[in-house]
C-alpha cells in the first residue's frame, strides 16, 4: 500500500513526465498536448551496438517537448527516458520533413540506451513509432521469410515453373516463358532462360554477370552467413540461385560450331507485352514462328570482360560443387578475356572496357595463379588513381577486387582514394536528419541500388580500417531504405517491417511487390517540394525492381550482418585455426581431389586458398577442392589455409604429396554433365534444366521431345584417343520414349527405354566406343518410339561417362 507522501510524490512526477506509475510498470502518457506528425525510425531494428537514432517531423511552429521514452511492443514498459541533449531540434537547410521542406523536425539519438534483444517502439509528444528489433540476427533476410528469401529470383527466372504469393496476398504463378527465344538474321540462336532484367521480360547479358558476381562473391567472402540448403541437395541456396544466370551467360557466348569464341550477344527486348503475370503466355515458346524475340547480337570488348569476371568467379564457386560445371566457366572466362583484350578498340567506353579489365583480370587471377593477369590490370589501377576518376559504384567495385593482388603502394592508394570517396559521402550525408547520402537521390530515380554500392565500399573499408565512422555510415543508409525516411516507407518490401510497399512495377508478378524485395525507393524531386518523394504505386521510379538492386541489397545486407556483432565497435584480427586433416580423395592424369577438416574462427570462416607448393591453385568455401590442369606421372605437394571476413590467413594446413597417374591409366572416368552441355535439337523442340538433388551435380537437362526421331545432340570433348566405356545416367518416368545413342553418326549400343511408372535414376552402359583422336565429338540421343505404357517421348539426362580401357 503506497503512504499519502509517496502518492503525492508519484503524482508531481507524473504531471512533470506524463510517466504514470502503477505496481513495477510504466505505461506511457503524453504530458503535453499531442502534436501533429511522424516519428519516423529504421522499421527493421538494429543490432544492439549500432548507432541508433530516430527523427521526429512536425508542422511549423509546433511547442515540441524534447524528449522520448524507449517502450516495449508488447506491454509499452519503459525501458529508456531520453536526458538532456538526447532530442534536439535540426537547423539544417534540408530538414526533409513529411511535408517535404516545410515544417520542425527533431533528431532523437538513442546512443544513452543500453538496448537488449527485443522489440520496442518510441513515444514522444503524443506520437508513437512504427516498432523496431533488436537483435544479433536483425540484419540476416534469411529470416524474414526463410521459404520466401529467393522468391523474388524464382520469378524472374524465364525458364521456371512458380507458384507466388504477394504482400497484397494476391497470388499467381507460371511456367517456363520464352522458350523460343531468339531469333537473329541469320537464323535461330537458343538463348532461353536466364532473369528478366526489371519490370518488363527483357534479358540483358551485362546486368546478368553483374548479378552473378554479386551473389557468388557475396557467397564467396561470407559463406558462413549462407548456410540456407532448403531442398537439401548440399549445394547453398545462393549459389545454386547463380545458375540461371550463368547458363544464360553460357547461350549468350557467341560460338564457331559449339566452340565460344569470347564475344557474346547484347541483349533481348520485347514491344508488347499484353500478359502481365504471365511471361508464359507472351510467346506461343516454339522455334522460328512470328513471335519469337530478336535478339541484339552486339559484341563489345567490355561486355565480355563483365562476362570473364562472372565466370571466373564462378568457377572458383562452383568447383566445390560440380567440377565439370567448374571447368567450363573458368574456360569461358579465358576465351571472353582473350577475345576482349584482342578487340579492345571495340567498346562501347573505354572506362568501362578498362574497369571490366581490371575486375576480370583480378578474378582470373584468383582463379588460375597466372601473374599475366595482374601485369595487365596493375597500369589500368595506377592510371585511374592518379586521375582519380573511378567514382561510380562499378568502379570502387573493381578496385576493391584487385586490392588483395596490389603492391603494397597500390593497397594504399586504393584504401585512400575508396576512403576519400567514402568520407565526401558521410559529409554530404549530415546535411540532412536522416543520415542519407542525399548524392543518389539526385538522379530521378531511386536511389537504393547506388546507396547499396554505399554501404558495401564503406563496410569493406571498415574491413580494412575498424575505423566505427564507416560502419555507422552504412547502418544509416541501410535505416533510410528501413523507413527512417521523410516518407515513413520501408523501401525494402517485407512483413518485418510495419509499412512497406505492396505494388512494383514488376509484369512477371503484375505488378505485385513480393517479400524481401528491393525496391527503387525514393528520389529527390525537382521543384516544390524538393524532397524525396516516394509513393506505394508502380510508377517506376520508385518500385521497378531490377535484379542489380536485388543483388546489392543481398550483397549489402550479408555484408552490415556479418559486420554487425555488437555493433561492429572493434576489429577482427585474429586469424583462423590452420586447416587438418589434409588427405587426397582421388586423382587422374591431370587432376587431384581434396578435402580436409573445417577450420574455427572466433567470427567465422569465410572460405579456404589451396595452395600448390607456393602457387595458389584455387579458393574453395567448402572443405573440398579439385585442383585442375596438372601434369600426368608428377609430384605435387598440397597446402591449404583458412581466411575470414576481415582479411585474417591462417597457418598452412599440413603438407599433402601426391602423384598424380600416368596418362590414360585405364580405369579413369571423365564424367560430362549434360546440364553444363549446349546441346542442339530437332526442329520446334526445347530443353530445360531442372533441379534434382539425386542427379550428381543437383541437376539435369530435360529434352522435351515429343515425336519419333526428334532429337537432341551434345557435343562432347574426348580427352585422349583411346577405348572407353560409354556410360548415360538418365531419370526414368512415366512420360519417358525410347531412345537411340549414336557418336559421331555410329549408333552405340542398343536402344534403352526411359519408362518406368515411378521416378527411378539408372546408369545405361551402352558398350565401348573407340576413338582415333582426342577432341569434340557429337554424341546424339534419338527418339525410336515409346513404351505402351508411357504418355510421352521425353528424356532427362543426368551425365554422360567415358571410362578409359
Amino acid at each position: 500500500m503506497k503512504t499519502p507522501r509517496l502518492a503525492k510524490a508519484l503524482l508531481a512526477f507524473s504531471l512533470v513526465t506524463g510517466i504514470v506509475i502503477s505496481g513495477t510498470s510504466a505505461a506511457v502518457k503524453p504530458a503535453y498536448a499531442a502534436i501533429t506528425g511522424t516519428i519516423y525510425v529504421n522499421q527493421l531494428g538494429y543490432s544492439a551496438g549500432d548507432s541508433k537514432l530516430a527523427v521526429l517531423g512536425t508542422t511549423a511552429g509546433s511547442t515540441v517537448s524534447l524528449s522520448f521514452q524507449i517502450v516495449k511492443d508488447s506491454d509499452g514498459t519503459v525501458v529508456y527516458s531520453s536526458t538532456a541533449g538526447d532530442m534536439t531540434k535540426w537547423s539544417g537547410s534540408n530538414s526533409w520533413h513529411g511535408s517535404g521542406s516545410t515544417g520542425d523536425t527533431y533528431v532523437l539519438d538513442l546512443g544513452g540506451w543500453s538496448a537488449v534483444d527485443g522489440t520496442y517502439k518510441i513515444v514522444s509528444n503524443g506520437l508513437t513509432s512504427y516498432p523496431f528489433r533488436i537483435g544479433s540476427t536483425v540484419y540476416d533476410i534469411t529470416t524474414f521469410d526463410t521459404a520466401k528469401t529467393f522468391l523474388y529470383w524464382d520469378v524472374q527466372t524465364s525458364d521456371a515453373t512458380v507458384s507466388w504469393t504477394a504482400l497484397s496476398g494476391s497470388t499467381g504463378s507460371h511456367g517456363p516463358s520464352f522458350l523460343d527465344d531468339a531469333s537473329t538474321p541469320t537464323g535461330h540462336v537458343d538463348v532461353h532462360g536466364g532473369w528478366f532484367d526489371a519490370g518488363d521480360y527483357g534479358k540483358f547479358l551485362s546486368n546478368t554477370t553483374y548479378v552473378v558476381y554479386q551473389l557468388l562473391s557475396g557467397y564467396e567472402d561470407y559463406s558462413s552467413k549462407w548456410t540456407l540448403n532448403a531442398d537439401g541437395d548440399g549445394i547453398p541456396d545462393l549459389v545454386e540461385k547463380s545458375k540461371p544466370g550463368l547458363d544464360f551467360m553460357s547461350r549468350m557466348m557467341i560460338k564457331s560450331g559449339s566452340t565460344p569464341t569470347g564475344a557474346t550477344y547484347k541483349e533481348l527486348l520485347g514491344t508488347s507485352y499484353p500478359h502481365d503475370g504471365h511471361p508464359d503466355l507472351q510467346t506461343d515458346n516454339i522455334n522460328g514462328t512470328s513471335d519469337d524475340r530478336v535478339l541484339n547480337t552486339d559484341s563489345s570488348s567490355d561486355l565480355s570482360m563483365r562476362v570473364a569476371q562472372g565466370f571466373a568467379i564462378a568457377s572458383r564457386v562452383w568447383n566445390s560443387y560440380d567440377s565439370t560445371a567448374a571447368a567450363k566457366y573458368l574456360d569461358y572466362a579465358k576465351k571472353a578475356y582473350t577475345w576482349a583484350k584482342a578487340n579492345s578498340t571495340d567498346t562501347t567506353s573505354v572506362s568501362k572496357y578498362e574497369r571490366g579489365l581490371v575486375a576480370a583480370a583480378s578474378e582470373l587471377y584468383r582463379a588460375t595463379s597466372d601473374s599475366n593477369y595482374l601485369t595487365d590490370a596493375s597500369p589500368v589501377v595506377n592510371s585511374h588513381l592518379t586521375t582519380g576518376d573511378w567514382v561510380d559504384g562499378a568502379d570502387s567495385a573493381a578496385l576493391i577486387e584487385y586490392y588483395p593482388y596490389g603492391t603494397a603502394t597500390q593497397k594504399t592508394n586504393i584504401l585512400n582514394f575508396l576512403k576519400g570517396l567514402t568520407d565526401t559521402r558521410i559529409t554530404q550525408a549530415a546535411t540532412n536528419p536522416y543520415r542519407v547520402d542525399p548524392g543518389p537521390l539526385n538522379d530521378g530515380f531511386g536511389g537504393d541500388g547506388p546507396l547499396l554500392n554505399e554501404v558495401r565500399d564503406a563496410l569493406w573499408i571498415y574491413e580494412k580500417t575498424g575505423t566505427r565512422s564507416y560502419y555507422d555510415f552504412a547502418v544509416n543508409q541501410v535505416a533510410w531504405m528501413f523507413g527512417r525516411n521523410n516518407t515513413n516507407y520501408s523501401f525494402i518490401a517485407t512483413k518485418k517491417t510495419s509499412k512497406y510497399p505492396t505494388q512494383a512495377h514488376l509484369r512477371s508478378t503484375a505488378d505485385r511487390a513480393l517479400e524481401n524485395q528491393a525496391l527503387p525507393g525514393a528520389y529527390i524531386t525537382t521543384g516544390s517540394p524538393n524532397a524525396p518523394t516516394f509513393s506505394n504505386t508502380t510508377t517506376y521510379q520508385f518500385s521497378e525492381t531490377a535484379i542489380t538492386v536485388q543483388a546489392a541489397y543481398f550483397r549489402g545486407m550479408t555484408m552490415l550482418l556479418a559486420n554487425s556483432g555488437s555493433g561492429g565497435g572493434s576489429s577482427d584480427t585474429q586469424a583462423p585455426a590452420a586447416p587438418t586433416g589434409l588427405a587426397s580423395t582421388g586423382n587422374t592424369d591431370t587432376t587431384v581431389s581434396l578435402t580436409w577438416t573445417a577450420s574455427t574462427d572466433n567470427v567465422g570462416v569465410t572460405g579456404y586458398d589451396i595452395y600448390r607448393g607456393t602457387t595458389l591453385a584455387g579458393s574453395s568455401t567448402g572443405t573440398t577442392f579439385s585442383v585442375t590442369g596438372l601434369s600426368p606421372s608428377t609430384a605435387y605437394t598440397f597446402t591449404v589455409k583458412a581466411k575470414d571476413a576481415a582479411g585474417n590467413v591462417s597457418a598452412a594446413s599440413n603438407a599433402l604429396n601426391v602423384t598424380t597417374s600416368a596418362s590414360g591409366t585405364p580405369g579413369t572416368v571423365y564424367t560430362f554433365e549434360t546440364e553444363a552441355l549446349t546441346p542442339t535439337m530437332s526442329s520446334g523442340d526445347t530443353h530445360a534444366i531442372n533441379t534434382d538433388s539425386n542427379f550428381s551435380g543437383g541437376q539435369g537437362d530435360m529434352f522435351n521431345s515429343n515425336a519419333v526421331n526428334d532429337y537432341i545432340q551434345y557435343t562432347v570433348n574426348v580427352p585422349a584417343a583411346g577405348t572407353y566405356d560409354v556410360k548415360v545416367r538418365v531419370k526414368k518416368n512415366t512420360s519417358r520414349g525410347i531412345y537411340q545413342l549414336s557418336i559421331g553418326g555410329t549408333n552405340q549400343g542398343s536402344t534403352f527405354d526411359n519408362y518406368a511408372s515411378v521416378a527411378t535414376y539408372v546408369e545405361f552402359d551402352l558398350g565401348n566406343k573407340t576413338f582415333t583422336s582426342s577432341g569434340n565429338q557429337t554424341f546424339k540421343f534419338t527418339v525410336t518410339g515409346k513404351n505402351t505404357s508411357s504418355t510421352g517421348y521425353t528424356l532427362q539426362t543426368d551425365y554422360i561417362s567415358l571410362t578409359l580401357q
